[in-house]
């Protein structure tokens, strides 16, 4: 939508009509003006020094700190400095207010101190005469604080107006009278959202220790205002408040626990949705956003370019600021302009705009409520973490700078992993690698080659690594390789710009490939996982290559080894990568990536190791990878097991010691940064065999079954979604001619009286069928992993009802629209499928068939999919967004239900043609986007495909015969 003009009164304030003043000036006093450059108060100062504010002279400040205890420090001498100008221009200083001379006349006094301190203050400038109070946002700790003051300051006849400039912010009213226009969808929701500027770990400490009033309080208010200002948002108007979990993080930093990044909806009584969002770190960026079902309607932002060009202008003339004070300096001015306006033409009540101490009041209860929200809901995942070598530097082991390995493994083990991986083969002492593991209570937990698979001279000499490493491994009760492909020449000097970045042929490809397949199936001999690591400046970095692997790579040989750094190097989201390819990641690589090295390292066309020496890879929660967002993540497609923390290193220093030394105090800030964000400690112990090296379902013996067959379909994927290899369903597969009634004979209807495939034989004999009765007995077996019915008795419960909404009105309809045609006078007689079930649905078996009624079948087929859709619209509609899967945001036993029923009658199977997506194309776009979200699983690929085989398999047989 194109903005819209801004109409809102305030900003043709100043042009109204104008009473006649009986003050020919109002006199201004700001309090805790604070240091230069740096205090709100002083920006105060400094615009009324300059004559911005019409019709206000500044003729006192009250300074306590830089004119008391801390007049001696270097910010109290600059302080000095700048208040010896500011006498020379007439303006008293005092170190108190009670210094100041008692006012004999109208006097505004602003008062800009810690908020924890405005009670206090307030009450000793009303006491000295001041006859109006500007008061600086959030004006007190507490609800009850702010009260008392207004209470105070009205017995006094003392008007109080609050400082919160972003009620005059433009982006903020265009947004507002779009709401307003007639252009403004029904239902829409508004996100309020911005960075602040605490760009570097010493502001932020700064940043939480000047603001002990908190993040929401202290930033997040301002937003909150607004809403209260111009949107009608009471506390009592509050329906809920859910908190962004993912986004919001809490941290504490010398001591003092907050908010760095924040993010939750507000849902009011009437049906209101506000967004909230905020950042303390990343620039200075406010943005409002007015969406509907999750499209952006219209969008406002700041900085504006006319915002941009003055904020420019601004520091050129006074560098060194706050950057924010350039940005948002048209709006303290706007402010400060209407409140002496105000006080200047001697008008009552409070000036439009401004916020009043009752707005307040208002904002602090609910920013009360919205930190209740916040750390209502405590997260905890928990997670085996172990280290490598490599974040010291060592990524070949004959490197002469290495440190000692001793020292290495100790270091990890006294920075508080649980586990080490090997690193390169040699650099671990194998004589000594299990009493240092036992004495230091550590997990051998994977190996790695990091090596030119891609070149074919050298694949012999690698292969013989792998053996080596993989007799370490064994031997020491790891279960994880991991395949690091060795940065190429050609490659290098692109890394982190896929545009640029050339790729191998078809044909070095393919022997690429093959090379990991050969060293995949070393592995496996030695019962140990194999893993691709996608690495930056290799031939597997970008989403195209990483796509091409793993469609190349079989599942049940070959899984992935995310490294969340090198995926954002690559330009990847490493939380949509791993949701991607969630279930067939087993083992992880937690890494971060610093965002200003990473732009640097783009804009000027530098290699990879340029990055490395760059410092690239930085400590975790200081780059761009969203770890709080990942975690919950890997919760919700049940991750379970180990991630390895890495920090690529440089180790070509001179300082031997500081080559150890340096990297250890990473590792433990780095597994200190993971338990603030709720990883608590696992069982160091790896999953039972059956999980990680990969036999069939505990319990089964033998699994009959007719692989063409659609419910066999959905017990393979889920199978496959659990992690049961490929190879293991082959040798544990019992097959049955379904066609040829085999399913009917004797001996099955002995084992399974009911006929049906698949089912499982069990060790005691006994036998389960019915596709979601395995699929859960699957579940309960093989915990690990995804889980696919639900980890919660309300996530269970979820599943169960809509495998029932599902089942009852689309799968059954779907399935007995196809069995009745077969009967019916619009099935061919000489159609192979003709009279199929006329020997299986009769009055023997409980059934029965109704041909004439095949029709009405698929209508209610087609009416239950239209009605998914539409429920799924009334979700995004409610919560702001549909979820990806129909139980959920995690792929259950429905979604592998219903997606073989829509594939198999519309693209295997259309007998008669069931074109649910293609009939109603462009009218479900959420079914659309969730079946193609399924169908790119790997699970299901993998499962379709094999199924193509054994459909081709038995075609052939029959051809034979």
């Amino acid at each position: 939508a194109e903005p819209p003009q801004c109409t809102s009164p305030i900003f043709h304030y100043f042009s109204a009509a104008m009473t006649k003043s009986t003050l020919a000036r109002v006199e201004v006093v700001v309090v805790a003006c604070g240091a230069p450059k740096r205090g709100m108060g002083w920006y105060h100062c400094l615009q009324l020094l300059q004559g911005r504010v019409q019709d206000a002279t500044l003729t006192d400040v009250v300074e306590p700190f830089f004119l008391g205890a801390g007049k001696d420090s270097a910010m109290g001498k600059e302080f000095a400095e700048w208040a010896a100008t500011a006498a020379d221009k007439g303006v008293a200083l005092h170190s108190s207010v009670a210094e100041m001379p008692q006012s004999t006349g109208p006097k505004l006094a602003m008062i800009c101190g810690r908020t924890a301190d405005n009670p206090k203050l307030l009450r000793e400038v009303i006491d000295r005469g001041c006859t109006h109070v500007y008061l600086e946002k959030p004006g007190a700790p507490t609800v009850k604080e702010l009260q008392e003051m207004a209470a105070y300051a009205k017995a006094k006849n003392v008007p109080i107006f609050m400082g919160y400039n972003r009620n005059f912010s433009k982006y903020i009213r265009l947004a507002n009278d779009f709401l307003a226009s007639p252009s403004a969808p029904q239902g829409c929701a508004l996100t309020l959202g911005r960075n602040d500027c605490f760009n570097t770990p010493e502001s932020l400490d700064e940043c939480f220790e000047r603001n002990a009033e908190g993040m929401v309080k202290n930033m997040l208010c301002h937003e909150i205002l607004t809403l209260v200002t111009y949107n009608g948002l009471t506390v009592d108007s509050i329906a809920e408040v859910v908190a962004d979990q993912a986004y919001t993080h809490q941290e504490t930093r010398d001591g003092i626990t907050d908010f760095s990044r924040i993010g939750c909806t507000i849902k009011t009584k009437s049906g209101q949705k506000f967004i909230l969002w905020g950042d303390r770190s990343d620039g200075e960026y406010s943005e409002a956003v007015v969406t509907k079902v999750g499209m952006e309607a219209f969008k406002s932002v700041r900085p504006c370019p006319e915002i941009v060009a003055k904020q420019a202008e601004l520091e050129k003339a006074t560098p060194g600021c706050m950057p924010y004070f350039y940005f948002q300096d048209g709006e303290y001015l706007d402010l400060k302009q209407a409140v002496v306006d105000h006080i200047f033409h001697g008008r009552d009540g409070t000036p439009e705009g401004v916020a009043s101490p009752e707005t307040a009041i208002e904002g602090l209860k609910i920013c009360d409520v919205v930190t209740e929200a916040l750390v209502a809901d405590k997260f905890e995942i928990p997670l085996n973490i172990c280290n490598h070598p490599s974040s010291w530097g060592v990524d070949y082991a004959e490197c002469p700078t290495n440190p000692p390995w001793e020292g290495v493994i100790k270091c990890i083990a006294e920075s508080g992993y649980s586990g080490t991986e090997l690193g390169p083969v040699g650099y671990y002492d194998p004589a000594g690698l299990g009493e240092k593991l036992e004495s230091l209570k550590l997990q051998l937990v994977a190996g790695n080659i990091f090596e030119k698979l891609h070149e074919p001279a050298e694949v012999k000499a690698i292969l013989e690594k792998v053996h080596m490493s993989c007799k370490t491994l064994q031997k020491h009760g790891a279960k994880f390789f991991v395949i690091v492909p060795h940065v190429a020449e050609e490659k290098i000097a692109t890394a982190g710009r896929s545009v640029d970045a050339p790729r191998l042929s078809d044909a070095v490809w393919n022997q690429f490939m093959d090379a990991i397949k050969q060293v995949a199936e070393i592995t496996k001999s030695y019962g140990i996982h194999c893993t691709l690591h996608p690495h930056a400046g290799c031939w597997i970095e970008y989403e195209d290559e990483i796509e091409r692997a793993m469609l190349d790579l079989p599942a049940d040989l070959v899984s992935m080894c995310l490294d969340t750094g090198h995926a954002a190097y690559a330009g990847l989201d490493a939380v949509e990568t791993y949701k991607k390819y969630a279930a067939r990641i087993p083992y992880m690589h937690f890494k971060d990536a610093n965002g200003p090295v990473l732009k640097k390292l783009q804009a000027e066309k530098l290699g990879f190791w340029d990055g490395i020496k760059s410092g690239i890879f930085c400590p975790l929660g200081h780059g761009v990878v969203n770890f709080p967002a990942l975690l919950r993540a890997m919760k919700e497609k049940g991750f379970s097991g180990w991630c390895c923390v890495e920090q690529d290193a440089d180790n070509s220093i001179e300082d031997v010691q500081a080559r150890l030394m340096v990297p250890f105090e990473c590792c433990k800030l780095n597994i200190k940064y993971l338990r603030s964000l709720g990883v608590t400690s696992a069982s160091s112990k790896f999953a039972p065999p059956s999980r990680v090296c990969g036999t069939f379902v505990p319990g089964v013996t033998d699994y009959y079954t007719f692989p063409p067959a659609p419910y066999a379909l959905m017990v393979d994927i889920f199978m496959r979604e659990k992690g049961v290899p490929d190879a293991s369903i082959r040798k544990f597969e019992r097959f049955i001619d379904l066609p040829n009634l085999e399913n009917r004979s004797k001996d099955i209807l002995e084992m399974n009286p009911h006929g049906t495939v698949p089912f499982f034989k069990m060790e005691d004999g006994s036998f389960i069928n019915e596709t979601i009765a395995m699929c859960e007995y699957i579940e309960e077996v093989l915990p690990d992993g995804p889980c696919l019915i639900g980890r919660t008795a309300q996530e269970r419960a979820t599943v169960r009802m809509w495998q029932r909404r599902m089942e009852e009105h689309y799968v059954i309809p779907a399935y007995y629209g196809h069995r009745n045609w077969t009967a019916s006078e619009d099935c061919a007689k000489d159609h192979f499928m003709r009279d199929f079930f006329s020997q299986r649905l009769t009055a023997e078996h409980g059934a029965t068939l109704i041909p004439h009624a095949y029709k009405d079948w698929l209508v209610w087929a087609q009416n239950r999919i239209m009605w998914l859709e539409a429920e799924k619209q009334k979700e995004a509609t409610k919560g702001g967004r549909a979820p990806d899967f129909i139980a959920g945001d995690f792929i259950s036993t429905v979604d592998v239900q219903v997606y073989v029923t829509l594939w198999f009658f519309s693209e295997e199977f259309p007998y008669p043609p069931q074109m649910i997506l293609q009939d109603l194309k462009g009218q479900l776009p959420w079914v659309q986007a969730w079946y193609d979200r399924v169908h790119a699983r790997p699970a299901v690929s993998a499962a379709r495909a094999y199924r193509e085989e054994s459909n081709k398999a038995y075609e052939a047989r029959k051809e034979a015969k």
